[in-house]
């Protein structure tokens, strides 16, 4: 059956769809779901960042590329996270990847969405899965965001919330990203697995004096750095 295709708009979202959104479950027909990753979306009036970080990769803290070897390389591989602009109507929603982690997927990246209160139910338009959030308000209420998007990267803050998005891989990555991963793990080529996985979406808080201190990264050891924000973001 054909899926029916929304009138989008690309206005900035209602504030009931901005803030830091912590993904509680998902749910599939099958019965099956995912209760352990840790996934993290946080939305401004247009950009998002999202992350989706499982518990193997926790689990690791690999210093670099240099220090990846095939078990962490493809816990590194199986992290999902992308960025860029969010379309909308008052009931469905369309988010447009322009930073992603993997190679697109076979479907659009289109949902459902009500919210009640604090939680916010998603569910797929073009494949089968609901999805619990619950809305992790923090600082200044979810109206107050704002995001810059320039020269590749896509920084947003919500509060005193912050995700970054910086592709710096030569090229997209391939269909066959997660084999392409493997291999060259296994042949210890440091080259190529910087070429495939430095692409790092970052999530942290802000601190005082203009900076924010990274708590979730694809790339782990990114994790406790403090940088500074962008001056338009700057509270």
């Amino acid at each position: 059956m054909p899926v029916s295709t929304p009138a989008w708009r690309d206005s900035p979202v209602p504030a009931d769809l901005r803030g830091l959104w912590r993904r509680l479950s998902i749910e599939y027909p099958d019965g099956g779901g995912d209760l352990g990753t840790e996934v993290l979306w946080l939305q401004a009036g247009r950009l998002f960042a999202d992350i989706r970080v499982p518990p193997a990769r926790k689990a690791i803290r690999p210093a670099g590329f240099a220090d990846l070897d095939s078990a962490s390389a493809a816990a590194l591989a199986a992290q999902e996270a992308f960025a860029g602009t969010l379309r909308w109507t008052p009931d469905a929603c369309c988010w447009v990847r322009l930073i992603d982690f993997h190679p697109p997927g076979a479907s659009p990246d289109k949902g459902t969405w009500q919210r009640t209160r604090r939680v916010l139910v998603e569910g797929g338009l073009h494949a089968d899965y609901v999805e619990h959030w619950w809305q992790d308000i923090a600082g200044p209420l979810p109206a107050d965001a704002s995001g810059q998007a320039a020269d590749g990267r896509i920084t947003v803050r919500v509060g005193d919330r912050v995700m970054t998005a910086i592709d710096r891989r030569p090229a997209p990555p391939p269909a066959d990203f997660a084999a392409a991963v493997a291999r060259a793990a296994s042949a210890g080529d440091v080259a190529a697995l910087t070429a495939l996985l430095d692409c790092e979406i970052s999530y942290g808080v802000a601190e005082a004096g203009g900076r924010w201190r990274v708590m979730l990264s694809t790339l782990p050891w990114c994790e406790g750095e403090v940088r500074a924000l962008p001056e338009e973001l700057r509270g």
